[in-house]
């Protein structure tokens, strides 16, 4: 059984003041990273996010963007990242394909959606806008904000198996349209857990 949001845990109990993230000039501890994670994962659940479900992130490069990846792993769900110079028929072909449920976006970025995006995209239930007002969200979408709940209300990791899929990245798409790359708990850890060895 494993859930990736474990490092995190592990992490914030073991050194919990050590810097986990620098972005510009703010530094996020362990302790500070794993509290917005489960934050955002109280959001999700209330929103109903579920364990299985996908998650998309279209935002720029923040330190949400990692707390919110945490979040959907505590959930025992799948994250998506979008690429944010994708346009209007890229955005929807790519929550299309992989099925994506709930979605994330910068309000920039929202922009590039369609009036009748839901239309197109089968299995999205809900939309969250970073960086606009409640009064001028548009119209199907919710403000983000909703999302950042009680840390203390988070749900434990959920119990998951290797060969579960927390990740997928899309392709390129060089020679087609951009394709979900489904990356499994074991394929990570692979990855992930093998660096500090070769270091």
């Amino acid at each position: 059984m494993s859930n990736r949001a474990k490092v995190l845990y592990r992490q914030a109990e073991r050194v919990p003041t050590k810097t986990a993230v620098l972005f510009e000039s703010e530094a996020w501890t362990y302790a500070r990273l794993l509290d917005q994670a489960q934050a955002y994962a109280a959001g999700l659940a209330s929103c109903g996010f579920q364990c299985g479900a996908k998650l998309g992130l279209m935002i720029s490069t923040r330190p949400e963007f990692i707390a919110l990846e945490y979040a959907a792993y505590i959930l025992g769900g799948t994250l998506a990242p979008l690429n944010v110079h994708y346009q209007c028929h890229e955005i929807e072909h790519a929550l299309q394909a992989c099925a994506v449920e709930f979605l994330v976006v910068d309000a920039a970025f929202s922009e590039r959606l369609s009036p009748d995006f839901h239309s197109h995209c089968s299995a999205l239930r809900r939309v969250f806008v970073f960086g606009e007002t409640p009064a001028s969200v548009p119209a199907g979408m919710q403000d983000a904000r909703v999302l950042y709940g009680d840390p203390a209300s988070a749900p434990q990791p959920v119990e998951l198996e290797a060969d579960d899929v927390p990740l997928m990245l899309y392709t390129s798409a060089t020679t087609g349209k951009a394709k979900g790359v489904m990356l499994t708990i074991g394929n990570l850890e692979a990855n992930y857990d093998a660096t500090p060895g070769w270091l």
